[in-house]
């Protein structure tokens, strides 16, 4: 018996998971362990077990249990109306039980603070189970809920999160899910089309995640006696069925953070200026052809994600730096996998960029950077899979803080000696170019060959 336990023990070790506590399984064996303050079981019980009844009424005699963990196992209307008789449960999760529906009795954990029911059978959530009165977090992803209506009594309710991803939702309206304490919505994965949300009926509302649904309209409102005020930072509505850009989030000022992703609109509007307190933009996987200068003087942004649309020429007002005050918070810009023929001198008028990536384009030539600037902050340099058949290395020393450069793929024929005067630290990814000098075998060596070679031979006479 004891080689059996060591066993299960060294196992557990190994696999750094919780102990299982099979014994929930024998009436027997339950009172050894009492005064447990934590219970796990999410292996699934031998077919053998199936017969016996999972979590007799004798957990009840768990006056410390703070957090049970029950997964995997087909758990019966009994055995979920048994766990009420842990009054003193913080946590329960009851994670793929098959479970159709929650009894009455769970409205006894009166010090349940957080519930997950995901990936099971659920359509509808109780009112008793939203207002029980320490529930703070509440998942119940991959369920089988249709309609926000079925989540009850949100309006009475203390919770914080509310995690709905993966269910089949159709639409939302925060008419049917008023709540004053909620600050996380998770709506991911859904089948929503259309979505109303209103302004002062989730006002402490921080974190909005739509992605992933079929939405094709989003709409924010606001009572016009009370004029209200969005605390919401945080909004995704990326892979829906957004034809044009949903003007309406410019009605939520607090925004820190839009993702808009792999949608279809082909514009964004310059009303996008309102948006003062934005920190990050993501477009990607959209069908835009141009960019508005008034994203870019945004006073916080930092980062810009607009890769793979079909941005394909600069309008010369939208990048004039001389008649506009562009963001000095910006750090990262994607412009990859788009059509650029060229890079927008503009770029290297922020300051505090550190990330540009405008690899996937059909980029000729790189422009001359410093001429009447002031040296950029870059980091990160990519510039991989063009078609760039030179590249201004003797400017590299200007930029005393890269560390990568990523010239992969393009059509480059010669690697000049003044890359090997870049310090140590950087990285520079020259594959798949076309190099014919130095020759290949003094190139496979690294660059302290190339920098033996051009000591010995000097540099490269123009022909």
């Amino acid at each position: 018996m004891a080689t059996a336990v060591q066993t299960r023990q060294e196992t557990w070790k190994k696999d750094t998971g919780p102990p299982q506590c099979m014994f929930l399984t024998e009436r027997s064996k339950i009172s050894n362990f009492t005064n447990s303050t934590h219970l796990y079981l999410t292996e699934t019980i031998p077919v053998p077990y199936k017969s016996w009844t999972l979590v007799p009424q004798e957990i009840g005699l768990f006056r410390k249990l703070t957090s049970l963990t029950l997964s995997n196992n087909a758990l019966s209307k009994k055995a979920i109306a048994n766990i009420s008789l842990c009054e003193s449960l913080k946590t329960l999760i009851l994670t793929s039980c098959k479970i159709t529906h929650l009894p009455a009795q769970i409205s006894r954990l009166v010090n349940l603070e957080t519930l997950d029911i995901s990936y099971n059978e659920l359509t509808r959530i109780q009112s008793f189970v939203c207002t029980l009165p320490a529930l703070k977090s509440l998942r119940a992803r991959h369920n089988r809920i249709f309609d926000v209506k079925n989540i009850r009594s949100l309006v009475k309710s203390r919770i914080v999160t509310l995690d709905l991803k993966g269910n089949l939702l159709q639409s939302f309206n925060t008419r049917f899910s008023r709540s004053k304490t909620l600050r996380y919505l998770d709506l991911s994965e859904n089948i929503i089309t259309h979505v109303i949300f209103f302004k002062d009926d989730l006002p402490l509302l921080e974190k909005l995640d739509c992605e992933g649904n079929k939405i094709t309209a989003f709409n924010v409102m606001e009572q016009r006696k009370l004029n209200t005020r969005s605390n919401l930072r945080w909004l995704s509505l990326a892979k829906n069925c957004l034809r044009t850009f949903p003007n309406a989030v410019f009605r939520l000022t607090s925004l820190e953070a839009l993702d808009v992703s792999q949608n279809t609109f082909v514009s964004i509007p310059r009303e996008v200026e309102v948006m003062k307190h934005l920190k990050s933009f993501i477009a990607s996987r959209n069908h835009l052809r141009s960019l508005p200068r008034e994203l870019f003087c945004l006073p916080q942004l930092k980062l810009v994600n607009v890769g793979n649309n079909r941005l394909h020429h600069w309008r010369h007002e939208s990048w004039n730096p001389d008649d506009a005050i562009l963001s000095q918070e910006m750090h990262t810009l994607i412009l990859a996998g788009n059509k650029l023929e060229s890079v927008p001198s503009v770029v290297y008028s922020f300051p505090s960029l550190e990330h540009l990536d405008m690899s996937r384009n059909k980029l000729r030539k790189f422009p001359v950077m410093f001429k009447n600037k002031k040296k950029p902050a870059i980091v990160s340099l990519d510039l991989s899979h063009n078609k760039l058949n030179h590249f201004p290395f003797e400017e590299l020393d200007n930029l005393r803080r890269l560390r990568r450069l990523n010239l992969h793929h393009n059509e480059l024929t010669e690697i000049p000696e003044d890359l090997t005067k870049m310090w140590c630290e950087s990285e520079v990814t020259l594959a798949n170019n076309p190099i014919k000098w130095p020759p290949l075998d003094i190139c496979v060596q690294g660059l302290p060959a190339i920098e033996e070679f051009y000591k010995l031979v000097g540099p490269k006479k123009s022909t």
